[in-house]
């Protein structure tokens, strides 16, 4: 039943820098806020920055008040080896048409604020470069803030 959940959501996959995950998530909650619909965010991606440098979005409390929609943490920890086979088969994916097609994914080619994240169709998967002010300033519009903190305790030090 869960993969039946997921097909009518948003999944937003972080990854890279703590600064990139942020801007990722509020992208994530506006394209969630505009499509009503239920936002996965999936923190997979962050491990790497996590051990290697101890910088990640699980180091923030965050709080997000006036959405309309869930919001569901997913916390998963991956072997390298399975993280880097899963990248190579979703290359391999996005090189052919139809790989693109079936994908449901959307990777902004963009950094900053990209336009055809809201054109997109439903459900789908983003990653990406948002680092644009737009995004919480969406959310801001329509009533959703964000508050974010650090955790009292240091995970990992």
């Amino acid at each position: 039943m869960e993969w039946i959940r997921r097909m009518h959501s948003i999944k937003v996959n972080l990854d890279r820098g703590l600064g990139n995950q942020l801007f990722t998530l509020h992208a994530g909650l506006a394209l969630s806020a505009q499509r009503k619909l239920p936002l996965y965010i999936d923190l997979t991606g962050t491990q790497d920055e996590k051990f290697s440098r101890n910088s990640s979005i699980e180091n923030l409390k965050i709080q997000v008040q006036g959405a309309s929609f869930p919001i569901i943490w997913v916390n998963r920890i991956k072997p390298s080896t399975q993280i880097l086979l899963e990248r190579v088969i979703h290359k391999l994916a996005k090189s052919s048409k139809m790989g693109r097609r079936y994908m449901r994914q959307f990777r902004s080619l963009t950094y900053g604020y990209d336009r055809k994240l809201t054109e997109i169709s439903t459900p789908t998967q983003i990653w990406g470069n948002y680092q644009s002010f737009r995004y919480p300033l969406d959310l801001e519009e329509l009533g959703i803030e964000i508050n974010i903190s650090v955790k009292t305790h240091r995970i990992g030090i």
